[in-house]
């Protein structure tokens, strides 16, 4: 609870956004969708889910227990930044979305990498490349699963730059 408040505390926007939190076998370590429910309901008035993977049944991923609070923040902070996109969404630009997410790949790493950018600039760069770090390092991770990672999501280098670009003189 308290890594989802730390990163709930870098997107006021969604301070009246209604957020579940669920724990169930998903195949990835966590996700951010759209209920089903939005398609009958005004912008305002939308539900998100956030699935966690609890490590039961076939799809045993890496223990959320094992992680530092950081790189839990900076794991919250990239679906929160999924939210802020579906959330500026029309109901029909929803379900284009998740129909083109879910058969192009070149269009799910436009995505991701943009979500690793927002995430960026909700000042969360630090726990987000702890966490990258983290995955491509920890030996218990497949090598499937990292290039999945090299392949989707923004690289070490290139969260620090765009880090260092967002925060350029800073403490000058």
């Amino acid at each position: 609870k308290a890594e989802v408040m730390a990163a709930l505390s870098f997107f006021p926007e969604l301070a009246n956004t209604n957020i579940q939190f669920l724990y169930k076998p998903i195949s990835q370590r966590m996700n951010a969708r759209p209920m089903l429910g939005n398609l009958f309901r005004k912008k305002a008035r939308r539900h998100y889910l956030i699935t966690i993977n609890n490590n039961r049944g076939k799809h045993k991923g890496l223990p959320i227990e094992k992680l530092s609070f950081n790189i839990k923040v900076g794991w919250f902070g990239h679906e929160l930044a999924h939210i802020c996109e579906y959330a500026g969404m029309s109901n029909w630009k929803t379900i284009f979305f998740g129909l083109k997410y879910g058969v192009s790949k070149k269009y799910n790493r436009k995505v991701e990498r943009y979500t690793d950018l927002s995430t960026i600039k909700h000042n969360l760069a630090f726990p987000l490349f702890e966490g990258v770090r983290y995955l491509l390092n920890d030996t218990s991770i497949s090598n499937k699963y990292k290039q999945k990672i090299k392949d989707n999501y923004l690289s070490l280098d290139e969260i620090f730059c765009f880090w260092r670009k967002m925060n350029k003189g800073i403490g000058k």
